[in-house]
C-alpha cells in the first residue's frame, strides 16, 4: 500500500482467453501461488516481459534449488501441450468461428485434376510433413483460387476445415484494416500451427487501389507472406472473383502463392451431381435429371443448389408428395426454376411444355 494518504495499489491485470468463450482476469506482476502435483503449493512471481509474453519466477530457498527446478521443468512441459485452440476454426482474433458449418468434398463437386491439386498442396502436406522436413522442403504452400461468384471457393474452404486436420483460420476484408492486424492474424497462425489461413476476397485487401487497402497494408502482407518470420506448418489460401485486381506482387510471386488454380463453371456431370446432392433420394428420376443437368449449362453451382430448392419448393406448394410426405417434383418444376434463377423468360432447352 502506498504511504501516500487516500491511496490504494492495485496489481495491473490483464484478460485472457482460458477456454472457448470463457475469459478471465489474471493479476500481472504479483505473487500467488502454484498448486504442485502432490497437492502442496509453491509461491510464483508472474510479470509482463513483452506483447503476449510473460515470465514466470518459483521463489523458495536456495536449498531447494533442484527442487525448484524439477518443479519448474515440469510446468514448462505443462504449459507446452496443445493449445486448446489447435484445431478448432477461428477468426484472426482468436475467436472460435460461430455457426460455422463444415462441408464435405460431395459438397463441392470438383473436377478430378482440381481437387487432386488442392489436395496435394494442403491435405497430402499436412499427412506428409515428417517426410517434408526429414528431407529439408519447407512445410509452407500457397493456394490461390479464383473463379467466377457461386463456383464452390468458400465451400471448397469450409471441406477443408471439416477435415480438422489443421487449425483454420478465416480472414475476410474486416479483419485487415490496419499492419497490426495483419500481423496479429499471422502471428496467430504460426502458434496455432499446422494452420491453414483462407483470405477470403482477397483482391478487396491486396490491391492498392481497393478501398479496404494501404500501402502499408500490403506492404505487411507481403513480409508476412514471404518475410523473416518463418511460415513453416502454415499453408495459406485465398479466394478471388477477380484474379487481375490482385497486386501482382502476391500474385505472381512463387513464394507467396505457389499454386493458382481456376474453378470454372461446372461441367454437365458436376451440374448432375450437385442436383442429386441437393434433392432428397429418389424424388426426381434418372431421365429427369439428366435433362436437367442438360438444360442448365452456364449456371454456377450456387444457383444449381437454388434451383435444387425452388423445384422442391414448387412441389410441395402444388401437394406433389409421396405417402412419405417427400416432393415428387416433375419437368415443369425444374423448368420454372430455372427460369426464375436465370431470369429468362422462355423455356429452358430439353425441357417440354408442363
Amino acid at each position: 500500500m502506498d504511504s501516500s494518504p487516500g491511496s490504494v495499489w492495485a496489481p495491473q491485470t490483464t484478460r485472457m482467453l482460458v477456454a472457448p468463450r470463457d475469459w478471465a482476469d489474471y493479476a500481472l506482476e504479483t505473487t500467488r501461488c502454484y498448486r504442485l502435483p502432490d497437492g502442496g503449493r509453491r509461491a510464483i512471481v508472474v510479470e509482463e516481459w513483452g506483447p503476449n509474453e510473460f515470465r514466470i519466477h518459483f521463489i523458495g530457498p536456495r536449498a531447494q534449488e533442484e527442487v525448484l527446478t524439477a518443479e519448474f521443468d515440469a510446468l514448462s512441459q505443462r504449459m507446452k501441450r496443445p493449445h486448446y485452440l489447435q484445431g478448432q476454426v477461428l477468426k484472426p482474433g482468436g475467436t472460435i468461428l460461430e455457426g460455422f458449418e463444415p462441408a464435405t468434398w460431395d459438397d463441392v463437386a470438383l473436377e478430378p485434376a482440381v481437387r487432386a491439386a488442392i489436395e496435394q498442396n494442403t491435405v497430402e502436406v499436412f499427412r506428409r510433413r515428417e517426410a517434408f522436413r526429414r528431407n529439408g522442403v519447407p512445410l509452407k504452400r500457397g493456394v490461390l483460387i479464383y473463379g467466377p461468384p457461386g463456383t464452390g471457393k468458400t465451400l471448397l474452404a469450409k471441406a477443408l476445415a471439416g477435415r480438422k486436420l489443421a487449425t483454420f483460420l478465416y480472414v475476410t476484408a474486416a479483419d485487415m484494416v490496419s499492419p497490426d492486424e495483419v500481423r496479429a492474424a499471422f502471428d496467430l497462425a504460426r502458434k496455432l500451427a499446422p494452420s491453414i489461413v483462407l483470405f477470403e476476397d482477397i483482391d478487396l485487401y491486396a490491391d492498392e487501389r481497393s478501398a479496404y487497402c494501404s500501402k502499408a497494408i500490403l506492404g505487411e502482407m507481403l513480409a508476412q507472406l514471404d518475410g523473416f518470420d518463418n511460415n513453416d506448418g502454415v499453408v495459406f489460401m485465398a479466394t478471388t472473383n477477380d484474379l487481375q485486381a490482385i497486386d501482382p506482387a502476391i500474385r505472381e510471386r512463387p513464394s507467396r502463392f505457389d499454386v493458382v488454380l481456376g474453378l470454372g463453371l461446372p461441367s454437365r456431370d458436376a451440374r448432375r451431381a450437385i442436383l442429386v446432392r441437393n434433392l432428397p433420394a429418389g424424388c426426381a428420376s434418372d431421365p429427369l435429371l439428366d435433362e436437367a443437368a442438360s438444360a442448365t449449362e452456364g449456371l454456377s453451382g450456387a444457383q444449381l443448389r437454388e434451383v435444387a430448392y425452388l423445384t422442391l419448393q414448387r412441389a410441395i406448394l402444388r401437394d406433389a408428395c409421396d405417402a412419405q410426405g417427400r416432393a415428387t417434383p416433375d419437368d415443369a418444376d425444374f423448368a420454372r426454376a430455372v427460369k426464375q434463377v436465370t431470369g429468362t423468360r422462355e423455356e429452358p432447352i430439353g425441357f417440354r411444355p408442363g
